[in-house]
């Protein structure tokens, strides 16, 4: 198995991780307590939505550009805009994410080594580009995982009014 092939089925896995992780939370009042600690997973969705287009326009100037610059603008901080439902969100990630695989499916082994100028990380291959998204969706989920266990413990307690 090529590393491509990896790190291929490792994007199109998050898809399904982050829909079994929310499947509890299905018509649940995400206007959870402040707490510092804890993210609400709607935040946490809208975010890698975000994430994904980002990271989507690297790919393109990737490809296109020859060793463009690229500019990483930090961490897209994007809460939830209003209400959005979690399975709205949820179904915007899978959107995002089904684009960007059919992207990198249809490319072949030379363009995956193509290379970009990414502020401030320096030069990075396409393959070294999806290896920090699966990185950042392993942390996101993580911090998914956690957020949930936080939802059950405010609702065993009686602290989370549905």
């Amino acid at each position: 198995m090529t590393r491509r092939t990896v790190l291929l089925e490792a994007l199109s896995s998050t898809t399904n991780d982050i829909s079994r992780l929310i499947r509890p939370l299905d018509g649940v009042d995400l206007n959870w307590p402040a707490d510092p600690d804890y993210q609400p997973p709607g935040d946490i969705i809208g975010h890698l939505v975000a994430t994904e287009k980002i990271y989507q326009d690297h790919i393109r100037l990737l490809l296109t550009g020859g060793g463009r610059i690229l500019f990483s603008n930090g961490q897209s901080n994007s809460p939830c805009k209003g209400h959005t439902p979690i399975d709205q969100l949820n179904r915007d990630f899978q959107q995002a994410r089904s684009e960007t695989l059919q992207t990198l499916e249809a490319l072949g082994p030379g363009e995956w080594q193509k290379v970009a100028h990414l502020e401030p990380h320096g030069r990075i291959s396409l393959r070294f580009l999806m290896q920090r998204l699966v990185e950042h969706d392993i942390e996101h989920t993580a911090r998914l995982v956690e957020s949930v266990h936080f939802w059950r413990a405010l609702q065993k307690n009686g602290g989370l009014v549905q």
